[in-house]
């Protein structure tokens, strides 16, 4: 049996391991978004295999059902543009504006139809209008992002409390609390 000042030490060890993970994890996920503006995103014309591995890099934080697979595929881009979901790409080259529709239809996938992600991003707009559209898009992204991370910190406060002796603060109670804060 350990003792009482051996346990506390070693929650307190257990919560410094837990911040510092935490807080890793919260730097490498806003370091992960897409780029904030149409102009970050690189405009020298990428060919599928190019905008696979540009979206993969950006977006692994999002959740796959089997980690085998890639977030999206030739085949997925290639039915995006025949359904006019996003703009055909130039001479088999995608640019800024593609890569644009891209992150936003990927995004917002997760959570809704590819019908609905039709009239949320309609395609045939101007040049401006997209570029203020995934500028206002990401922007959001970010800040749901952030919210999600705050919630879940804000959850986690009772477990991660070395004085708090865990009667009152169950696992079930920390994930009930997660699903309500996330919405």
């Amino acid at each position: 049996l350990i003792g009482v000042d051996q346990s506390a030490e070693m929650l307190a060890a257990a919560v410094r391991r837990t911040d510092d993970l935490r807080f890793a994890m919260e730097d490498e996920w806003l370091a992960a978004h897409p780029d904030r503006t149409v102009e970050d995103l690189p405009d020298f014309g990428l060919y599928m295999d190019q905008v696979i591995t540009l979206l993969s890099q950006h977006l692994y934080y999002l959740p796959q059902e089997d980690h085998s697979e890639e977030l999206v595929t030739p085949t997925a881009i290639n039915n995006y543009v025949r359904l006019k979901i996003m703009p055909a790409p130039e001479k088999k080259r995608y640019r800024r504006i593609h890569l644009a529709y891209l992150f936003m239809i990927c995004t917002l996938k997760q959570t809704i139809t590819i019908a609905q992600v039709q009239k949320i991003i309609p395609v045939g707009l101007e040049e401006e209008e997209i570029k203020q559209l995934y500028s206002n898009y990401v922007a959001r992204h970010i800040e749901v992002g952030q919210r999600f991370i705050e919630n879940i910190h804000h959850c986690a406060e009772p477990m991660l409390d070395p004085n708090n002796t865990m009667e009152n603060a169950t696992v079930e109670n920390m994930i009930a609390g997660m699903v309500m804060m996330s919405g």
